[in-house]
């Protein structure tokens, strides 16, 4: 590159745990021009996500008993 010379430089990564990412987290990155597209696959049906409830005892506890 010649002195005074202008360039642009473009840093792309990819987002490897994309399907762990928010759909509306991804809408105001893309907002913010913090990423440059949304990626593929991504939809707003992860929104309406629901864990599944387990019955028992939460595994801390589990682990803290485990360790004693």
């Amino acid at each position: 590159f010649k002195e005074h010379e202008r360039m642009k430089i473009i840093v792309e990564t990819e987002i490897i745990a994309s399907n762990s990412i928010s759909p509306k987290l991804l809408r105001e990155m893309l907002s913010e021009g913090l990423i440059s597209r949304i990626p593929e696959g991504i939809t707003d049906e992860e929104d309406d996500f629901e864990p599944i409830k387990i019955e028992g005892k939460p595994l801390s506890e589990s682990i803290l008993e485990d360790r004693n």
